[in-house]
């Protein structure tokens, strides 16, 4: 479990002038349902990845659900992953395809519901996983809900307690639960979807529910349904424009609709946001209303601008019309969130010019490093990170290096992984897209033979001990603890100079750096400086 606190423009405290959007700023974080639970907000988005080697480059890929809470909706705990695609009986271990999901609580019990590929057959089927408590743990039931073809649900729990679930795939549809909340109440169908243009024709599915009635033409997906009042509001992302027509748009709006029952028929009253102004091709939200304030979670491609299937999660606030009706809603860097006056967490500590050496921690790992101020790279996937190509780019850097006219900064992490995406949003111009350059100087009073040198990297990277490569990291990674090892080494007596060049794309980088004996146990007996 970790806090996550957002950084501020300007000050360390909270004061008139905050960003807050996105809120989520150590992971991509899309299709956000917002629920209530226990006067606290619980978030279940779905957690964009960069795709690794293999899966489509240019598409959206998803792995696991995180859960994160908050108070204020400013300082967000994760509190991990609740489930995984190796982890559904039903469904494909490697197809990357855990989309928008949903969770509610009934009876004391909470039910989250997903999309996922099913080992066989086509298309995207619909789970549930059951809890005690809102972040889990969850335990997946061993079948699908029988009758759902889709994506993206939402659950409704209405004032009488009874149960509706929504999903997209083919238009809306709308059905009503059983009360054991798995099972769809009512007689399935025989549905046909229309061909899609140059593919063969879909056979038929048996389907509950109904589709709903109302909407307009065009594309319509992740369904949020609600109930404000005697309102219900059918809210969705809808694509309004044509592509290749002049003018129009072909990207998502926010659209919505109300009816006086929890399954229409609906009364199509526009859109509430617009398109993405930066051309991100996809919305997906969800309403809540906290402490008498309404609020919208959505997501924009905030943290990876050149590649809009890794997003981020925003808020704003949420006002109505007399009349119920949604006036628009203009998206913010400022958020939505209530201003907590704590300061920001500590994540490294500028080292004074005449500071005695350090040690490594407890666990070994170097804390003490010279970080040159982030290099800008035109990344747009991780794919291209192959041993040759690495190897190219590293060597091509390392020459300039003795010329670079960035800034050196000399740092003490607070954590045993140096957050470098930290550093590059204290001290560079962008978060994703860089190439980090680090140093440290090891002095130790005498030989210390047979060692390793272990690291885990997000992004690729490259190491050197006094001068000679030891260790490459190479493809797409999440940091890992020790995730490559070197040959065995030997850490001179007197002064070594340990390099490392970490690079990644979309995403944001960390690192974690350790000597390891021959029996993986840490090595401490040496003492750190920085190299000014």
């Amino acid at each position: 479990m970790k806090k996550i606190i957002l950084s501020t423009l300007g000050l360390c405290l909270a004061v008139t002038a905050v960003a807050q959007n996105p809120i989520i700023r150590d992971q991509f974080t899309a299709d956000p349902t917002a629920r209530v639970f226990n006067n606290k907000v619980y978030l279940y988005p779905s957690h964009d990845i960069v795709p690794p080697q293999g899966q489509r480059q240019d598409w959206f890929c998803m792995a696991d659900y995180h859960v994160f809470s908050s108070e204020n909706l400013a300082e967000w705990t994760d509190h991990g992953v609740i489930l995984s695609q190796e982890q559904v009986p039903w469904g494909k271990p490697d197809a990357y395809s855990m989309w928008a999901p949903d969770c509610v609580e009934k009876d004391g019990k909470y039910y989250f519901y997903f999309p996922d590929a099913p080992r066989s057959g086509r298309g995207f089927a619909i789970g549930v996983a059951v809890a005690d408590s809102p972040v889990g743990p969850f335990v997946c039931e061993q079948e699908p809900i029988k009758g759902i073809s889709g994506i993206d649900p939402c659950v409704l729990v209405d004032n009488d307690g009874k149960a509706y679930i929504y999903w997209g795939g083919g238009g809306i549809r709308g059905a009503r639960l059983k009360a054991n909340m798995k099972e769809l109440d009512g007689k399935l169908q025989e549905v046909r979807f229309p061909r899609r243009e140059g593919s063969p024709e879909m056979p038929p599915v048996m389907m509950g529910g109904e589709e709903m009635k109302g909407l307009p033409e065009g594309f319509k997906e992740g369904p949020f349904v609600f109930r404000r009042g005697d309102w219900y509001y059918l809210t969705f992302p809808w694509v309004r424009g044509k592509k290749g027509v002049d003018g129009d748009n072909p990207t998502e709006t926010l659209a919505y609709a109300m009816s006086k029952s929890p399954l229409g028929p609906w009364d199509f009253k526009g859109v509430f946001m617009a398109e993405h102004d930066n051309g991100c091709w996809t919305n997906h939200h969800s309403f809540v209303e906290y402490k008498g304030q309404w609020y919208l979670f959505y997501h924009r491609n905030d943290l990876s601008p050149n590649d809009d299937k890794r997003r981020s999660v925003r808020i704003e606030k949420v006002k109505f019309n007399d009349d119920g009706t949604i006036p628009e809603i203009k998206p913010t860097i400022r958020g939505g969130g209530i201003l907590s006056t704590a300061p920001h967490p500590k994540y490294f500590s500028l080292v004074p010019a005449k500071a005695a050496p350090s040690q490594p921690d407890e666990q070994g790992f170097i804390r003490r490093w010279h970080m040159l101020e982030p290099i800008r790279q035109e990344i747009r996937s991780n794919v291209i990170f192959t041993d040759s190509w690495l190897r190219n780019k590293f060597a091509d850097e390392l020459s300039k290096l003795p010329k670079q006219k960035g800034k050196w900064y000399d740092l003490e992490s607070e954590t045993y992984n140096m957050k470098l995406f930290r550093f590059a949003e204290q001290y560079g111009k962008q978060t994703y897209g860089s190439l980090f350059w680090c140093e440290t100087v090891i002095d130790c009073p005498a030989d210390i033979e047979g060692v390793r040198l272990a690291v885990g990297s997000n992004g690729a990277s490259m190491w050197w001990l006094n001068g000679t490569e030891v260790l490459l990291l190479e493809g797409d990674r999440r940091m890992v603890e020790d995730d490559g090892m070197s040959q065995r080494l030997t850490l001179k007596k007197g002064r070594n100079t340990l390099r490392g060049a970490i690079i990644n794309g979309p995403g944001l980088s960390d690192m974690c750096v350790r000597f390891v004996d021959e029996k993986g146990q840490p090595v401490k007996n040496y003492s750190l400086t920085a190299n000014r």
